[in-house]
């Protein structure tokens, strides 16, 4: 079977159950019955400092970007990843 295949069937079936969901929910919703997974958007962001303690690390490329010539080396990491 198709990795593809299976997402779709998946996708469907998410389909189905929001479209039921909100058709039996007792409030008024501007998108009641018309949720389409082809038109949802997921995204996820992550912000990270990593600092590193640098026991064996004495390279220059490491060094110039050390704190004050400490043996600590920092990572900041920024992603946005959506589907």
């Amino acid at each position: 079977v198709d990795d593809a295949d299976v997402l779709s069937r998946i996708a469907d079936v998410i389909q189905l159950n929001i479209n039921q969901a909100l058709t039996d929910s007792g409030y008024t919703h501007p998108v009641k019955g018309s949720f389409l997974m082809s038109e949802a958007y997921t995204y996820i962001q992550i912000d990270a400092k990593v600092k590193l303690k640098t026991m064996f690390i004495s390279l220059p490329f490491f060094t110039e970007y050390s704190e004050k010539g400490g043996s600590y080396f920092t990572i900041d990491y920024k992603s946005v990843l959506g589907y």
